[in-house]
């Protein structure tokens, strides 16, 4: 993790301050997973909303043209592609703390925390079959809400942990990551 692609970087600060050899994520990726709320509280559900009052014919036309006026495509892929490691590579620190704990509780050993004793994951995932573009702006919506919803929760959390005066060493990132995209083979042909 500490060889690139590099994702993580040793946290100097809490490893002087406290025993043993601490980690965080490395500043640009703790930047990008916290990106502008606003995006996801109000531009994304504003754009979405006024796509969802087109006619299915406008909104598949509506989405050609983004793609065609998009000239980036392999770019849209590439990070993609670099964001969906990075989220592999967290997804393996956050089952080895779990399978390391578990292995610690069965050898007798209890936790030093109490606030947060155990690490916990979730790996849920549902497939939907879909026959309109307005389906997948629906998805995205759907999913779009949820992450606002997270976001709300954040702020919470924050102010909370702000109140009660939890010093940055004592608070957790918790890992969540939202993909969804489409199975299967899309056919073309030619213009005539």
């Amino acid at each position: 993790m500490l060889k690139e692609p590099k994702v993580m970087e040793i946290d100097q600060h809490k490893t002087e301050k406290t025993r043993g050899k601490y980690y965080r994520l490395i500043p640009e990726l703790e930047e990008y997973y916290q990106k502008d709320d606003e995006v996801h509280q109000e531009e994304i559900p504003g754009l979405l909303d006024k796509i969802l009052k087109m006619s299915d014919e406008e909104i598949y036309q509506y989405g050609l043209n983004l793609i065609l006026d998009n000239k980036n495509s392999d770019e849209i892929a590439l990070s993609a592609k670099k964001s969906l490691a990075e989220n592999f590579l967290l997804n393996n620190i956050i089952l080895n703390s779990f399978d390391k704990a578990a292995k610690e509780l069965q050898k007798g050993r209890i936790p030093l925390r109490s606030n947060i004793p155990f690490p916990g994951f979730s790996n849920l995932s549902l497939n939907l079959k879909i026959s309109s573009v307005r389906h997948v702006i629906l998805i995205s919506k759907t999913v779009n809400d949820f992450f606002a919803k997270l976001i709300d929760l954040r702020k919470q959390f924050n102010k909370e942990m702000d109140d009660l005066g939890v010093q940055d060493e004592d608070r957790i990132t918790s890992f969540i990551q939202l993909f969804s995209g489409e199975l299967g083979e899309f056919p073309f042909k030619d213009k005539e």
